[in-house]
């Protein structure tokens, strides 16, 4: 397929790009800057350009748009809001008039908010149908962004599909020293990590399966990042929280199955 992939030179972005490539598809990639580490030599843009976002896509089939600010702190929260916000728009109604047919939208678990009171999650396992809680400019405009994408899915494209990562690891830094993070994670999140190759080869499979309509899905690895086990963090992190399903049927703090029926899609295991 032909696709344009934003955020090219990002930690996510340089792997899915060259899993893209892998995979025999066409790439056009953009960001503000390169390096000679990038499986090519990107478009250089400024998505706050809305005339230049058009020029991102020549016969363009699926947009991967990862090219928003990666977190709150990154800017002032005014800002964040407003450029990751206009950046959306500007490549949305781009790739709308574009004709492009399928986009996928990286959000954030951010969306879900910190919790109740005590920071723990409303139920378990966690999926993508929590209540949806912003607790900061950024995950404010990941908000928008989905709400934004169905609308052009209501307006045309035919496929918009929005995923919602937690924190995402180098796979290489986490093998053989899961020890290190046993004090990673939030609690609210249920210690949910996402490796960026797993990431990689998510976007792929929702580029080849292109499901029609929107949807916004949750996804992370099955095992919790401080490699505790799930019965002890039941017991010893969440006992006040309600249980979706019974205690022996759980095998992971974030529902896997739908992301599965939908894209073929299992969490790797992280071995030595």
């Amino acid at each position: 397929m032909r696709i344009t992939l934003t955020g090219a030179a990002g930690r996510l972005g340089r792997g899915t790009w060259q899993h893209l490539l892998d995979a025999g598809h066409e790439v056009t990639a953009t960001d503000r800057h390169w390096d000679s580490s990038l499986p090519g030599r990107p478009l250089i843009a400024n998505l706050l350009d809305r005339e230049a976002c058009y020029s991102l896509f020549p016969d363009t089939e699926v947009l991967v748009h990862l090219g928003n600010h990666p977190n709150h702190n990154v800017r002032d929260p005014q800002t964040l809001y407003a450029e990751n916000c206009a950046m959306n728009v500007n490549l949305f109604h781009a790739a709308f008039e574009s004709g492009v047919r399928c986009i996928i939208y990286a959000s954030s678990i951010q969306v879900y908010g910190s919790g109740d009171a005590q920071g723990l999650p409303q139920y378990l396992p966690m999926d993508s149908a929590l209540p949806l809680q912003p607790q900061n400019t950024y995950a404010e405009s990941k908000v928008a962004a989905e709400s934004l994408l169905r609308y052009y899915v209501g307006q045309g494209v035919a496929s918009g599909t929005a995923f919602r990562f937690p924190y995402l690891l180098d796979e290489d830094r986490y093998r053989c020293k899961p020890e290190q993070y046993r004090f990673w994670g939030r609690r609210s999140e249920a210690f949910t990590f996402l490796t960026l190759s797993e990431a990689a080869r998510l976007i792929n499979l929702a580029v080849e399966r292109s499901l029609p309509g929107f949807r916004a899905r949750l996804v992370a690895n099955a095992s919790p990042i401080n490699s505790r086990a799930i019965a002890e963090l039941l017991r010893e992190e969440y006992a006040d929280v309600p249980l979706r399903r019974p205690l022996e049927q759980i095998v992971s703090l974030v529902e896997q199955e739908t992301i599965f029926e939908e894209f073929g899609w299992k969490s790797d295991p992280i071995p030595c």
